[in-house]
Formats: C-alpha cells, structure tokens, sequence
C-alpha cells in the first residue's frame, strides 16, 4: 500500500477501531467506579468515625464529672460525720462527766442547775405602770370617739404637750435624737399647728389630711409598728402614727356648728358655708401636690443633717441610730425583697435606693389619703383597721417574738464560762457526805 492510501482506512476498519475505542472509555468508566464509590464511603465512614469518638468522648468526659463531683460529696460527707462524731463524742464525755459529778445527788443536782440558769422574770413596778396606764389611755380614746368625738383634737393637744418633751429626753438619753426630724415628728407638729392657729382654713385642713392619714398613719401597716401596753416607746410609737389622722377626722367632720352637743359618733353635716369653702379647694394641689412638696422638702434638709453635717459623728459612733440603721436591721432580720434591693452596691446607692423607695411609698400613700377625704365612713374604717393592725402587731410581739428573745438570752447566759466567785460545776456540788447550799442540805441524811 502506497503513502497516500496510509492515512485513508476503510469503512469497516474505521468502525471497528470506534467500537473499539468506545469500549475502551465505557471500560475506563466501569473500572472507575468502585473508586469514587470506595473513596465516598471512606469519606462516610471517617466523618461518622469522628463523630463516634467525639461522642464517647463526651460521655467519658461526664462520666469522669460526675465522680469528680460524687468525690467532692463523699469527702465532705466524710467531714461532716467526722465533725458530727467529734461533737457527739464531746457531749458524751461531758455528760459522763456530769453524770460523775451529780450521781451521789442528782435531785439538789438538778435543783441547783435550775436555780443557776432559769431565774423567774417578774415583771417591774414600771412595766406595771406603763400597762395600766396604756389600757387606760385605750379607755378613754374609745369613751371620747363614741361619746364625744368633738374633743379628741384637744386630747391629742395635751397628748403631744405631755410626750414629746418626755420623748425627747428620753432619745438623747438612748442616743437617738435624729429620730426626732423624722416626718412623724414633722407631721405630728403641723397637725397641732392646724388645731391651734389656723382650724378654719380648709386648705392646711387638706394639706394636714393628707399628710396624717396617708403616710404617717400608713407606717403602722407597713412599717408594723405594734401595740404593745407595757411598753411605752411601742406605744407611743403608735400612738404618734395614729392620733394625728384620728384628731383631723374629729375636727372636719365631727366639730361642726351645731354638733358640739352631740353624744353620738354620727357625721354632722357642715354648714353651707363650710360646703363652699371646701369646693373651693383644689384637691389635687392642697391634697397631693402641696403634701409631696413638704415632703421634698423636709427629705433635703434630712439628707443635709444626716448625710452632710453629720455625716462623720454617725459614721464614727455607733450608737447614734436613725432611721435608716432601724430600717435596715429590720429589713435584714426580714430578709425581704426590700432588703436585697436596698442593700446593694456601694453606699450611695444604698442610700439612693432607700430615699427612692420612701418617696415611691408616700405618694402612694398620700393619693390613697386624698382619695378618703370625702369619704367620712371610709376613713373611720381606715382606723380602725390601723389600730387592728398595731394590736395584732403587739400581740405577734408578746407571743412570737419576746419568748423567742428570752430564749435567746437564756442560751446566751448558759453559753458564758462561770465566774470566778462561782467556781465549776463540780465545785459547787458537794461531794457526798458533804453539806452544801442546796435546798433542804442541812438536813441529815438518816434519822
């Protein structure tokens, strides 16, 4: 075959070498696969191996937690058995001991441990004073409410001439002066102002209102001033929140022209110039806004005496108290949201707080007292829940809190090592055939 026929092929020749070819890729694709196959299925089976071992790892990961932290327990488990074992192993020497000491005796033994320990407390001639004088003072607030209502403004006059002069000896004898620009006090003062010098003006009348029966007479609620008649700073602390409001509901509704010969706790009706003078009056500025100005007031120059002037002597002095000391000692004991609110961050704050929750609390207060203003049976039930109130106070006190304070006392005095004039325990037992200061001691063993 010639050079021109070698680039020329026939037919057939030219389809068997495309068959041929075509095989050949068909094949190449065949041999392919199980490659792509094997190399997705190797990726497949690393990725799930990864994630088989991330998830045992966690699980060994926790495992060993939870023995860390069942560790942790058993040691202070451990502790607190061997602490316990020690505490128990301690009493029971002591008592092997005391058991040594009074066995010969053990009935002026016990006697003498009573004697010791658990003195009787007999009330004093002044707790009896202050008791009777209370239940008396209680007696003549309901005969002159029912009888005559007229004139309770002036009991409440020689109330206040009476007490705050004793009240104030008495707070720079305990070193509480500060308590006396309190807005109690404050409020106490402007109210025998009103009787006195200005009885006829209805615009200090709403002023005074609600100033008495909203915040001052509101603490007795809150504040849980309590009733407690042989006590006298309990109760004058009541007293003083609850006389004001009650002396102005007695002068606006029950001294009226025509009504001073009335023996029967009923409203009077005001006369029709008493009627004008009244509408005559904005409630909001004389019932809310000029009580919340006195407030703002009165709460600058108490920052400035307590938090400026005398910043330095309070700090330094423990035992000048105020307001917020008390509070806050109470609020502790309480452990309330007012507390963890308040006693929080750095003292500015604290402060901050405790200015911004009194200011919150007086205007609320103060609007609920402006809202009782018209109403005359409202406001003699809004007194008579506050003196339920202070009673049941007064009796949590006397039934709850004082045995739970005796106790305490009691656990204190056992608490203390004896003198040194007394001696121990086994020194001032006799031993036996021996006299000692028991009951009956001197009296021979056998006859």
């Amino acid at each position: 075959m010639g050079a021109a026929d070698t680039g020329k092929q026939e037919p057939g020749v030219r389809h068997r070498a495309g068959l041929r070819q075509g095989g050949n890729r068909e094949n190449d694709a065949a041999l392919a696969l199980p490659f792509k196959l094997h190399r997705h299925v190797r990726q497949v089976g690393e990725s799930a191996k990864h994630r088989v071992i991330e998830k045992w790892t966690r699980v060994v990961r926790a495992k060993e937690e939870a023995q860390d932290r069942v560790t942790v327990q058993l040691s202070r488990v451990a502790q607190k058995r061997e602490q316990m074992t020690r505490k128990y192993r301690d009493r029971v020497s002591q008592l092997r001991k005391n058991w040594q000491v009074f066995r010969p005796r053990p009935v002026r033994a016990v006697r003498y441990l009573v004697k010791k320990t658990v003195k009787p407390v007999h009330p004093t001639l002044r707790q009896k004073l202050t008791h009777t004088l209370g239940v008396i003072g209680v007696m003549l607030t309901c005969y002159m409410a029912g009888s005559a209502p007229q004139n309770l403004p002036m009991m409440y006059i020689l109330f206040y001439a009476f007490t705050i002069p004793c009240r104030t000896y008495y707070f720079f004898q305990r070193n509480w002066q500060f308590f006396l620009i309190d807005y109690c006090y404050l409020v106490n003062t402007m109210v025998i102002a009103f009787l006195l010098f200005f009885p006829n003006d209805p615009r200090v009348q709403a002023l005074v209102w609600s100033m008495a029966q909203g915040p001052v007479a509101g603490a007795i609620i809150v504040w849980r001033c309590s009733w407690v008649f042989g006590f006298a700073d309990h109760m004058v602390s009541v007293l003083i929140h609850l006389l004001p409001g009650l002396a102005v509901l007695s002068h606006m509704h029950f001294r009226k022209p025509g009504c001073e010969g009335e023996l029967i706790a009923l409203p009077c009706k005001a006369s029709p110039l008493e009627v004008q003078s009244q509408v005559e009056v904005s409630r909001w500025v004389w019932g809310v806004g000029a009580p919340l100005a006195v407030y703002i007031v009165w709460q600058a120059v108490y920052f400035l005496i307590v938090q400026v002037l005398f910043c330095k002597r309070i700090e330094t002095d423990k035992q000048l108290d105020t307001s917020y000391r008390m509070l806050s000692r109470r609020a502790a004991r309480s452990d309330s949201w007012a507390n963890r609110l308040v006693r929080q961050g750095r003292p500015a704050r604290r402060i901050f707080m405790y200015g911004l929750l009194q200011a919150v609390y007086t205007v609320i207060t103060t609007l609920f007292a402006a809202a009782l203003y018209d109403f005359v049976w409202a406001s003699i039930a809004y007194q008579n829940l506050q003196a339920i109130v202070a009673t049941w106070n007064g009796a949590e006190y006397v039934y709850d809190m004082q045995p739970r304070m005796m106790e305490k006392k009691w656990r204190a005095k056992l608490s203390e090592p004896p003198a040194a004039s007394e001696g121990t325990l086994s020194d001032a037992v006799p031993a036996e055939g021996a006299e000692g200061n028991f009951p009956n001691a001197a009296r021979k063993k056998d006859i």
